[in-house]
């Protein structure tokens, strides 16, 4: 019996980058907003600003130079020419 091959589910010429950059896009909007209505309220409202904020504000600094990084792997990645 000859084995029948399975098609191949995405196109070798179709770019995903733009859907997976504007998921990256969202997350670090919805990260900066949350981030900052906690500080927010923590130095506002309860007073007590304690070492797990400074900890979410030391990642929400460096959370923009990881999604810079990705966006440039996303764009090498899914430009390149297949091989």
């Amino acid at each position: 019996m000859a084995s029948m091959a399975l098609p191949n589910p995405l196109p070798p010429d179709e770019d995903r980058s733009p859907g997976y950059l504007a998921v990256m896009v969202i997350c670090l909007v919805l990260t900066i907003t949350f981030v900052a209505l906690r500080v927010w309220v923590r130095i506002s409202m309860v007073k007590s600003f304690g070492l797990d904020d400074w900890f979410m504000l030391a990642a929400l600094v460096s959370l923009p130079i990881e999604h810079w990084y990705l966006k440039a792997e996303a764009l090498i990645q899914f430009h390149s020419p297949s091989s």
